[in-house]
């Protein structure tokens, strides 16, 4: 994949990538610094993310999305303030949005095994329908124990390509960073299995060959019969009508509604935020405020 940068656009081999301007963009930035997102939704369908962050009310944005497939689009011009780092500090520096460009790549962030192969969050990951995911469990200070999914080769060789291209037209860009190193305690994306430290290596000259693609290793069977079962209520929506979004904010889509007094399983709590990871009792996965539930 051939990339190169003109008047602040993407160009693939010679042709402008897709376009689709977003309006959540403030002012001109000289970029120096390039973070490096999720998407948090399901990876085979990239649209839902770019129509989310071209919409007004969603109050953020990225400059390119990077989808399962390793196809790139780009929402605004590599010279513009997105608002793709919220509320951000590394170092001694603080509000990325003004010099950083962001990169979302289409990923559910972390899962949870429900089954033999299959496993849950946003969206419902199925090694068993599609052997093209792989899955692994990994743990890490910043990121927590989950298990999480693979990025395609397609779309780890389209990043690659695009840190080269941004590094060659912006020479000051001497960082990369994951949301979750200016938002720790609040984000988790990029996933442990991002190459994150060979993307730091390109823009510093210093990149070699990629570390070696994760294997999946199936994790152990359950010995325990019968299996425990994938929903467990424990906890009761008190709002007269509560929206499940799909991701742990505000700025997260609406997926669904859940009605007063729904039993549902909460399956992860943000002690710092206080949003839920949820099932409802219908098996939709996703987040909701914890203020609006009564926990057991």
């Amino acid at each position: 994949m051939k990339l190169s940068i003109q008047n602040h656009l993407l160009f693939h081999d010679g042709k402008q990538a897709p376009y689709r301007a977003t309006p959540n963009r403030s002012g001109l930035m000289n970029p120096d610094t390039i973070i490096d997102h999720d998407t948090a939704s399901n990876p085979l369908d990239s649209s839902g993310d770019i129509g989310w962050l071209t919409m007004p009310v969603a109050q953020a944005s990225a400059h390119v999305v990077i989808d399962w497939r390793g196809g790139i689009t780009q929402l605004a011009p590599f010279n513009v303030q997105c608002w793709h780092a919220g509320a951000s500090k590394y170092g001694n520096r603080q509000n990325f949005n003004a010099f950083s460009i962001g990169i979302e790549h289409d990923n559910p962030g972390y899962l949870r095994k429900i089954g033999e192969g299959v496993y849950s969050g946003v969206c419902v990951i199925d090694t068993n329908k599609n052997p093209e995911f792989k899955v692994a469990r990994v743990a890490t200070r910043e990121h927590g124990d989950h298990s999480w999914l693979a990025y395609s080769e397609q779309q780890i060789a389209a990043s690659v390509a695009l840190h080269a291209a941004l590094k060659a037209a912006y020479p000051a860009i001497n960082t990369v960073l994951g949301h979750y190193h200016i938002c720790p305690g609040r984000k988790t994306d990029t996933n442990p299995l991002f190459p994150l430290s060979h993307m730091q290596a390109i823009v510093l000259g210093e990149a070699g060959a990629l570390p070696v693609p994760v294997e999946a290793k199936p994790e152990p069977k359950s010995i325990v019969a019968p299996a425990k079962p994938s929903f467990v209520p424990d906890a009761t929506v008190v709002a007269d009508v509560l929206n499940l979004r799909g991701g742990p904010g505000i700025q997260f889509a609406v997926k669904g509604s859940i009605p007063f007094g729904t039993r549902i399983d909460v399956q992860e709590k943000d002690q710092l935020t206080n949003w839920l990871r949820i099932v409802t009792p219908f098996g939709a996965t996703g987040y909701v405020h914890g203020g609006f539930v009564r926990l057991d």
